[in-house]
């Protein structure tokens, strides 16, 4: 039951970021297994280790809890 919400929690953060056009980077969000819970603490450095490195993309991912 837990793995089942725990792949949903994914597929949200999964449809997130297709929605800002940034498919590209849900494997390293999934593999390190970033939740809707973990997402709005992310700061630009975690993004930069998860892979994001334009700095346009990280702005996309920003969201005001993380300075956004």
């Amino acid at each position: 039951m837990q793995r089942e919400a725990n792949r949903g929690a994914a597929t949200d953060v999964g449809g997130w970021l297709r929605g800002l056009g940034l498919e590209q980077y849900e494997a390293a969000f999934r593999e390190n297994k970033i939740d809707e819970r973990v997402l709005p603490r992310l700061t630009a450095e975690d993004l930069k280790d998860l892979g994001v490195g334009m700095v346009g993309h990280r702005r996309s991912c920003s969201t005001p809890d993380n300075g956004g």
